[in-house]
């Protein structure tokens, strides 16, 4: 396969299964790459950090840890997957290739859900106005209409996937938290910067730094 073939390899919801197998160890090469220091970074970014000790209050919050060290901690200006992608792309296989420009592309995004799907939900994007389904068969199963939530999305032909740290959220959260109305003012007097990669990663560290604080990831459940 090409170099240029890989952000236009078709991947629609057929592809899902072996989408879901091929993300866990991405990620997990992924976060291979972060040096001691950059654990540390990320841990002080969310409030997780403890002089030089990582505090968990439950298991959703190294979940969500390692979701932000890949798609939104950025020292170069680009986010871990990305970097990934630049040492290995010559090796890669097409699908990795493939999915390494979406999860390098990956935006945090504030969303609701609009209704319930067979595998997945309908949901708005709160900051573009735009809505698409969310292949979730939790979300299908346990979601709510009206609920909304923070996530990564991962934008394929006809779906998006969510990366694996979505937090709960609500306007107490959004609505009460000065960091996070900062950046959305920022966003509302130019539009531009609402799919700007770093103006989004400042929203996730606000977010979630917020919602570890406010204990929103104690709603998490997996199942």
């Amino acid at each position: 396969m090409k170099e240029a073939d890989a952000a236009t390899l078709r991947l629609q919801r057929s592809d899902f299964a072996a989408i879901r197998e091929q993300l866990p160890p991405l990620h997990h090469a992924i976060l291979k790459l972060l040096s001691r220091q950059d654990l540390f970074t990320c841990g002080r970014h969310l409030g997780l950090l403890r002089k030089k000790t990582f505090v968990f209050d439950n298991e959703a919050e190294s979940t969500i840890l390692a979701d932000y060290q890949v798609y939104s901690y950025r020292p170069r200006g680009f986010n871990t997957a990305e970097l990934y992608l630049r040492v290995n792309r010559e090796r890669l296989a097409p699908l990795e290739l493939a999915l390494l420009e979406r999860m390098s592309a990956a935006l945090y995004t504030i969303f609701r859900i609009e209704s319930l799907e067979e595998n997945g939900v309908r949901i708005s994007d709160l900051l573009l106005g735009t809505q698409t389904l969310l292949l979730d068969r939790n979300l299908a199963r346990y979601g709510a209409v009206g609920q909304g939530i923070a996530a990564h999305l991962l934008t394929f032909d006809d779906f998006v996937l969510q990366s694996g740290g979505m937090l709960p959220v609500d306007t107490d959260l959004l609505g009460n938290e000065p960091s996070s109305i900062r950046i959305f003012k920022a966003m509302e007097e130019d539009s531009t910067r609402k799919t700007d990669p770093a103006m989004r990663a400042k929203l996730a560290r606000a977010v979630i730094a917020a919602a570890i604080r406010h204990g929103y990831t104690r709603r998490v459940l997996y199942r």
